[in-house]
């Protein structure tokens, strides 16, 4: 029947990764239903174990690409692994500010298998953005993440010269990983100096911090409200791997850094992925290259 050519030709991920997504929804007081709600805690929704399976697969080495979700045939779904990195991509993509809108569009698309083609032509044109940040996403999932605050806007960086030989940004605490508009070169080293002071949490009471951080509570080993930095390889420069950014180098107020390979040097202050949103201020970072 028509039904059940509709059925057959969907994405068994899509479907599957939707029910799961539509299943953390929350009964609210006033009556009203919020579906597709991220989890913020391993009580809520008991039983259901998605981030933690993403967590540890991710820890084993056993991460899902997003190609490996899209090729999920539905013999797969015999392990609760293949659910939780189905919710996992919808989840993403639809909470993601740059592709939220295009991947809502995308239920439109199951019939008649146009949904493959559709969604390469839709999602193709920004495969490694989307690498990137779906590989961060993976790593850093946890309890009540903030996809909105933790979004990247990639803006490649550009080589220090006699014009401009110093560079400085301004590196906000309720944000994730922002360019600093430096692209730096493979073994060359910088001066990097970081200072200003800015607010890590409001209650119950104002936790200030500067970019040494704060070393009554850390977060991935480290103080929050620590300066850190990653570098983005340029497309090409490490093999056509796009993992560079897993990699994340202290800080601090600074001190020199020598670059691992050549490519945009990203920053951001220390925090937990789920405590961006009542952070304020900046770190004012400046970076040149060290005086021989």
């Amino acid at each position: 029947s028509e039904s059940l050519t509709w059925y057959t030709d969907a994405p068994v991920w899509y479907m599957e990764g939707m029910a799961e997504s539509f299943g953390t929804h929350r009964l609210n007081e006033d009556g009203t239903v919020e579906f597709q709600v991220m989890p913020t805690s391993p009580e809520e929704f008991a039983g259901a174990g998605r981030i933690t399976a993403v967590r540890n697969d991710f820890a084993a080495g056993k991460a899902m690409s997003i190609t490996d979700i899209l090729d999920l045939k539905p013999v797969e779904f015999l392990k609760t692994e293949q659910y939780a990195w189905s919710w996992a991509l919808c989840t993403f993509l639809d909470t993601h500010p740059r592709y939220q809108a295009r991947f809502r569009r995308m239920g439109g698309y199951l019939q008649r298998n146009a949904f493959p083609t559709e969604f390469y032509r839709q999602f193709s044109p920004d495969s490694r953005d989307l690498t990137t940040e779906w590989t961060l996403f993976a790593q850093n999932l946890q309890y009540g993440y903030d996809a909105k605050q933790a979004a990247i806007e990639f803006q490649p960086g550009q080589e220090l010269n006699d014009q401009q030989p110093r560079r400085e940004v301004q590196v906000h605490a309720d944000r994730g990983w922002q360019s600093s508009g430096v692209l730096v070169q493979q073994g060359q080293r910088y001066q990097v100096t970081a200072t200003g002071r800015f607010e890590l949490a409001s209650e119950p009471k104002p936790w200030i911090s500067e970019p040494q951080g704060i070393s009554f509570r850390y977060f991935d080993g480290k103080p929050i409200g620590l300066l850190l930095g990653s570098v983005r390889a340029e497309a090409g420069e490490t093999g056509g791997a796009d993992d560079t950014m897993l990699r994340v180098y202290p800080m601090g107020r600074g001190g020199i850094f020598q670059a691992p390979y050549s490519g945009t040097l990203y920053l951001r202050l220390n925090d937990e992925w789920n405590s961006l949103h009542d952070n304020n201020g900046a770190a004012k970072v400046e970076i040149g290259p060290v005086v021989q």
